[in-house]
């Protein structure tokens, strides 16, 4: 059995209640489709369709992965034109979650599993379809303390993509 896989940073239920409260207005001002709050998220690495037999080999390199709690300011709000998304991000990205994504992606790149060579982008999808990108804008400030990573699958639902946490791991001080 196969299932689209990724690395994430899952927001705990109050930040997701803090980030979520920007999806109806981005999402009416990009004319798109509004993503579940539920399913905010920020990818680390996507790892594409994979068997899941392979799901002992990526909880071995997610227990192998060292890193350290940190703190994530989103402050601005844009889209992605031509990925036809709205995000909410920050202007300042913490060194500590560059450095989280590029161990994940050399761990994965040692186990011939980084599928993914795209830029390292840190946002968080609110809307789909966008019809109207608009320019990145000021929010008022979201913080948010991240001190773990997951393991997460996304499958066609109903009424679009639904995600599920695998596995999620500490990050070490």
């Amino acid at each position: 059995m196969n299932a689209r896989l990724y690395f994430a940073l899952w927001p705990d239920d109050a930040t997701r209640q803090q980030l979520s409260q920007y999806c109806p207005q981005l999402t009416r001002e990009a004319n798109g489709q509004a993503l579940f709050p539920l399913t905010l998220h920020m990818t680390l690495a996507y790892l594409g369709d994979v068997d899941m037999k392979l799901l002992p080999v990526f909880e071995q390199i997610a227990n192998g992965l060292e890193a350290q709690p940190f703190d994530y300011t989103a402050n601005i709000a844009g889209c992605f034109p031509k990925a036809r998304v709205a995000w909410l991000g920050t202007k300042d990205v913490p060194g500590e979650l560059v450095t989280l994504q590029k161990n994940l992606r050399t761990l994965l790149a040692a186990a011939h599993l980084d599928q993914d060579q795209r830029a390292f982008r840190p946002y968080l999808t609110v809307a789909r379809d966008v019809a109207t990108p608009f320019a990145d804008k000021p929010i008022a400030p979201v913080e948010w303390h991240i001190d773990h990573f997951c393991l997460v699958a996304t499958r066609s639902g109903v009424v679009g993509p639904e995600s599920d946490v695998l596995k999620t791991w500490p990050l070490k001080s």
